[in-house]
């Protein structure tokens, strides 16, 4: 249980890392995906 407890410290600590650049790209995908539909219309 330890050793679990230590493995998903590090991995929160990981994506808490990636996290801000993830967002980042997910707005952006997000806002274009969008753009595509009003050009759409």
């Amino acid at each position: 249980m330890k050793n679990n407890d230590t493995f998903n410290q590090i991995l929160n600590s990981n994506l808490a890392s990636i996290d801000p650049g993830f967002g980042q790209f997910a707005l952006a995908k997000a806002s274009a995906d969008l753009m595509k539909k009003v050009l759409n219309k």
